[in-house]
């Protein structure tokens, strides 16, 4: 039985630190690298997914226009992103100014999820700590 659970445990920590890693460099990157520009809000749209757990789920997608340094104009699309943002609404973002397609809103939402993923992984070490105890 030991086996199964520090396999379990064990793919648990592999894709909880491969989360953390995916979520935390793109967070941090583009905050220390990039260049952070205002943006407003140009449009908010909410849709509906059913049947997800006991009920429905509804998903908002927010598109953004900011300027770059250059004076580029980029219209980006965030997904759940700048909650309770709407048309109209000034929102922060950051960008790479190599590439200004490579955009995270300026918000602590992608902080949050990294900090939840380091917490998940240390939880899984010790899931198979427990598991090989026994």
């Amino acid at each position: 039985m030991k086996y199964i659970g520090g396999f379990i445990f064990g793919l648990m920590l592999l894709f909880s630190t491969v989360g953390a890693v995916y979520q935390g460099y793109d967070w941090f990157d583009l905050r220390i690298r990039g260049l952070k520009a205002p943006a407003q809000v140009l449009t908010t749209s909410s849709s509906r997914m059913t049947h997800v757990g006991s009920g429905n789920s509804y998903t908002t997608t927010r598109r953004v226009a900011f300027v770059t340094a250059d004076g580029t104009p980029v219209i980006h699309e965030f997904t759940d992103e700048f909650s309770g943002a709407v048309a109209g609404d000034k929102v922060s973002v950051f960008y790479n100014p190599a590439n200004p397609r490579e955009v995270i809103a300026g918000t602590f939402f992608g902080l949050g999820l990294f900090l939840a993923l380091i917490v998940f992984a240390l939880l899984s070490v010790l899931g198979i700590k427990i598991a090989w105890e026994e």
